[in-house]
């Protein structure tokens, strides 16, 4: 995924350099995901939002109390218009 970096490793260096936001898609697919993003909640100061499929496995109780877990559902094409265009258009269904 980063090519001999870790995603600790990485996150660090985006936080030392001024970055206060980070959102990583399908985390799962970085090594030792879970002990990864353990240590960033532990010692980074920086907001982390991460997806994926295997973010299930993340209820062990190392994780107790460290992140908050949603469902999201893609969006229909009528709400990605409304989102992006401010286009509102009736439902159907």
């Amino acid at each position: 995924m980063f090519y001999g970096v870790s995603l600790f490793d990485f996150v660090d260096e985006y936080s030392k350099r001024g970055g206060e936001l980070i959102c990583i898609d399908e985390v799962h697919e970085a090594t030792n995901y879970e002990q990864e993003l353990k240590s960033i909640y532990d010692f980074l100061d920086i907001k982390l939002y991460f997806t994926g499929s295997s973010a299930i496995a993340l209820r062990s109780p190392d994780f107790a109390r460290r992140y908050s877990m949603y469902h999201l559902y893609p969006l229909s094409f009528r709400e990605f218009l409304e989102l992006i265009f401010e286009v509102e258009l009736p439902s159907f269904s």
